[in-house]
């Protein structure tokens, strides 16, 4: 499995000139480039990768992955999914513990209990 992700960045900067002479836009050039020594290995496996192969293998455990084009979460015919979807979705901090495996634990502990 690889770790390897790409990052798209934009950026809007604007550019006073103090030229009466107008800018040809001909004449501007952007090159952003990386020296991709960066790259590194881990040698711990993808959570992301292992939650989406550990789902497949449940929904086939339990029988309800099957030839039909969508996998049972991306139907969301089930009311008790779709609330505890909506409960961990809406959570504005999912971006502070969603890296951590222990707070997805309870984040997903406490979203279900609700149910």
């Amino acid at each position: 499995m690889s770790n390897e992700v790409t990052t798209t960045f934009h950026c809007k900067q604007n550019i006073v000139l103090e030229s009466s002479k107008p800018i040809n836009p001909q004449d501007i050039s952007v090159n952003i480039g990386s020296d991709n020594k960066s790259k590194t290995t881990s040698s711990e496996p993808n959570s992301l990768a292992l939650a989406i192969l550990w789902a497949h293998f449940q929904a086939c455990d339990q029988g309800s992955l099957t030839i039909n084009p969508f996998a049972p979460w991306k139907e969301i015919n089930n009311d008790k999914w779709r609330k505890f979807l909506n409960h961990l979705i809406t959570d504005s901090t999912w971006k502070d513990w969603i890296q951590n495996p222990e707070k997805i634990k309870h984040k997903t502990f406490k979203a279900y209990q609700k149910l």
